[in-house]
């Protein structure tokens, strides 16, 4: 997948701060500029189930056909990425993209265990 370092970086994060491993100055750590939290990755939906080469989930927020997405599993040796080629509906139906809290289908090129999360990278070019 990617390096740790670069794993800790996709969750929403603080601006790190290596300032308890040699020294300890309350001060130096503190920087009001940049006190907000950050996240490259946003998390879309909550893997409910495999069937038939497809993944069944519950969508968090849109993903629309053509986006690129990480299905990220415990074991990240497990973990998928693709690009999302089609998304059906509940009842077979192709979709162009998802609303949350709405279940979906989505075809995946392997199964993976019980349990997942679907996230995707976040625009940061605007």
């Amino acid at each position: 997948m990617g390096t740790p370092s670069g794993e800790l970086n996709k969750v929403s994060h603080r601006e790190y701060w290596e300032g308890f491993y040699d020294f300890y100055d309350p001060n130096e750590g503190i920087t009001q500029d940049k006190c907000s939290y950050h996240s490259e990755t946003e998390y879309c939906g909550k893997v409910i189930a495999h069937e038939k080469d497809c993944i069944v989930f519950d969508a968090l927020c849109k993903i629309s056909v053509g986006d690129s997405i990480e299905v990220i599993y415990p074991h990240f040796q497990d973990d998928v990425k693709m690009k999302v080629n089609r998304i059906y509906d509940t009842d077979e139906q192709a979709v162009p993209n998802t609303r949350p809290n709405f279940r979906y289908k989505l075809p995946i090129p392997q199964e993976g265990p019980q349990g997942g999360l679907i996230r995707k990278c976040k625009d940061t070019s605007s």
